[in-house]
């Protein structure tokens, strides 16, 4: 399915394809590593609390 994506993105003169994948989901990153796909960025975020319960 993953070749069938990739052959109509070059089709369509798509050049990147780009995937969100949870660090904890390991099979998933071996998977896309396998065919091809690298880390090309970490997203980092943090949860905040309202200012009404920092105080």
């Amino acid at each position: 399915m993953l070749r069938t994506l990739e052959n109509l993105a070059v089709e369509k003169n798509i050049d990147t394809i780009e995937l969100a994948v949870h660090l904890t989901n390991t099979n998933a990153l071996s998977l896309y590593k396998k065919f091809g796909y690298a880390v090309r960025t970490y997203r980092m975020e943090k949860k905040l609390k309202p200012l009404s319960q920092n105080c």
